[in-house]
């Protein structure tokens, strides 16, 4: 259902289409949405920094877990307290075997949110593999 000749012109009427998109669960189409979305506004931008989050969750549906850390990273570069860009990228990380990567957002997520189950589940599933290397 390819919509021709309603092309966005603006960063925002791309970020609007993938929003659509993600809510269809038309994953692939919402990252590409968010892409040109990203080529029209400057990285500094906070419509960038957003972008950014909603493409990883795209990716994170599409199990692309480099392509997570990957955005997630220059979320988090932005914005070191992003709560949904930390804990895509540690479950990012930990899906890709990273355990010290993820350990290490897991503990900047419990920072913020000391009861967070998913970093908690991270911590434990870490203490686990050390008791058993022991």
């Amino acid at each position: 259902a390819e919509a021709e000749g309603c092309q966005p012109s603006s960063a925002e009427g791309w970020k609007q289409q993938g929003s659509e998109a993600y809510r269809r669960k038309d994953w692939k189409e919402a990252a590409r949405c968010y892409s040109e979305a990203l080529s029209l506004c400057r990285p500094e931008d906070d419509l960038a920094v957003t972008c950014l989050n909603n493409r990883a969750a795209c990716h994170a549906q599409l199990k692309e877990h480099a392509a997570v850390v990957e955005d997630s990273s220059k979320v988090i570069d932005r914005q070191p307290a992003n709560m949904k860009a930390l804990l895509r990228r540690m479950v990012a990380y930990d899906a890709l075997g990273k355990s010290a990567e993820s350990l290490e957002d897991a503990g900047s997520v419990l920072t913020m949110e000391p009861k967070n189950p998913h970093a908690l589940q991270v911590v434990a599933k870490k203490r686990k593999s050390l008791t058993k290397n022991a």
